[in-house]
């Protein structure tokens, strides 16, 4: 998206990475916010919970996160909750780089870094992400989210199993 108006501009690539750095971190942020909402209202659907009390429970420790949906769809789509499992397990830590990341630079690759230090500890590590591999994550986020309203569907409709053939692991 971003690359597009980018690639016309007559900068550097070390340009072009500061001026998309913002974008990307706040379209990532948004896209997980999306996929927060679609997972809980999911949960929702196959445990029948309210909404609100479902969605604090669900805030309350977002690492609980692809567990909770898991107990939800396993019984139902054993097959589909392992790979949306999958999915969810391999992007959280990378949201908790870019949510809880000091982004505080570009290197000379265009690369964008943050520092991080995990479980309140001092253990201090360096994330970086190249521009494309960040829209690479948001393309995963929106993808798993694509998923989870898929489960939804499948499971409030049970003549939506033409849809199981999406379902592909992240990883291959």
């Amino acid at each position: 998206m971003i690359k597009a108006l980018l690639d016309v501009l007559p900068m550097s690539e070390l340009h072009k990475s500061m001026i998309a750095a913002p974008w990307l971190i706040g379209t990532f942020v948004q896209e997980w916010s999306k996929l927060e909402y679609t997972t809980t209202s999911t949960i929702c659907a196959f445990n029948g919970a309210e909404f609100d009390k479902q969605r604090y429970e669900f805030l309350k420790n977002t690492s609980e996160q692809p567990n909770l949906l898991f107990g939800a769809v396993i019984s139902e789509f054993p097959t589909e909750a392992d790979i949306v499992k999958s999915k969810y397990s391999y992007l959280c830590p990378i949201r908790h780089d870019i949510v809880h990341g000091f982004w505080n630079g570009i290197d000379d690759d265009g690369n964008l870094y943050a520092k991080r230090t995990k479980n309140k500890v001092n253990n201090t590590y360096k994330v970086k992400f190249s521009p494309p591999e960040f829209e690479q994550h948001i393309n995963s986020v929106k993808t798993l989210n694509h998923d989870i309203w898929c489960l939804r569907l499948m499971h409030q409709k049970k003549d939506f199993e033409f849809l199981l053939p999406k379902f592909k692991p992240l990883i291959a």
